[in-house]
């Protein structure tokens, strides 16, 4: 696979033409953001994997174990005591 370098455009560039960079992005390239000719962050493509590869791969890293069999539903839903998420969220905003 031949390693090609990232191109580089600046904020404003990004700001004015977000459309046609994000769609390079789709199509499979890099672009390096610049700030006053500073790198500040890189958009990258996601990998081109079917879900299938995806849930493959995270039962060969042992982050997730697969039977072979159909996925079950819980038959009860999860019971929490405690604050609420917005509780939560409130909180930490304070």
């Amino acid at each position: 696979m031949e390693q090609t370098i990232p191109r580089s455009v600046g904020v404003r560039e990004l700001k004015n033409q977000a459309s046609r960079i994000l769609a390079e992005v789709r199509g499979g390239d890099s672009v390096t953001i610049t700030d006053r000719g500073r790198r500040i962050a890189q958009i990258i493509p996601f990998p081109r994997t079917s879900v299938e590869d995806r849930l493959r791969g995270l039962v060969t890293r042992r982050e997730a174990t697969w039977s072979g069999g159909l996925p079950e539903g819980s038959t009860s839903p999860t019971r929490y005591e405690g604050p609420s998420v917005a509780d939560a969220i409130l909180e930490d905003c304070e």
